[in-house]
């Protein structure tokens, strides 16, 4: 259930930095919301975006869940990188449901980086589109394996198998 919600609006010169990294679709045509909803009786925040043009759109939105995860400011998404992130996927034709969970580190818990592996059409794409800073959506499993070194000490590796990849290079 949705707590409160209120549309993000940033100063001019955001605004501009907006338009000129993302575009004009993603600041004039999506529309991101800082809002705070209740999860098995926790109040998270988070945001809400998805095209202004909704109400034109025939059927239903595919929603991506974005769980922001990190430990204290790592990865942490501030309401700039909230306009221009879910707004660029919203452009796309996404819904993007996105949570702050970890706003105060409440877990107490570790940062986890897992590897991307991909293959077939999917390691093609990475290989022609992605650079460092690229903007990656992707859709795949989480795989967890363990393998012991020459000293016999045991260690896993976190990896995720891509299914699909969305790849597009950094903006100008």
């Amino acid at each position: 259930m949705i707590l409160s919600r209120e549309e993000i609006i940033l100063d001019e010169s955001k605004s501009r930095f907006i338009e000129s990294g993302w575009g004009n679709e993603v600041s004039d045509g999506t529309t991101v919301n800082k809002i705070l909803y209740e999860s098995d009786g926790l109040e998270v925040k988070g945001y809400l975006a998805y095209p202004k043009n909704i109400k034109d759109i025939k059927g239903k939105l595919p929603l991506i869940i974005w769980n922001r995860g990190g430990y204290g400011n790592d990865g942490k998404i501030d309401d700039f990188l909230a306009k221009g992130m879910f707004g660029e996927i919203a452009s796309w034709g996404y819904t993007v449901l996105a949570s702050n969970y970890r706003e105060k580190d409440e877990f107490k818990s570790k940062t986890y980086w897992h590897n991307i592996v991909a293959w077939g059409n999917a390691a093609k794409k990475v290989q022609d589109k992605c650079v460092k800073g690229s903007e990656v959506v992707l859709n795949g499993k989480l795989t967890n394996r363990s393998y012991e070194d020459s000293k016999g000490v045991k260690h896993w590796v976190h990896e995720v198998v891509v299914n699909e990849i969305i790849c597009r290079p950094k903006s100008a």
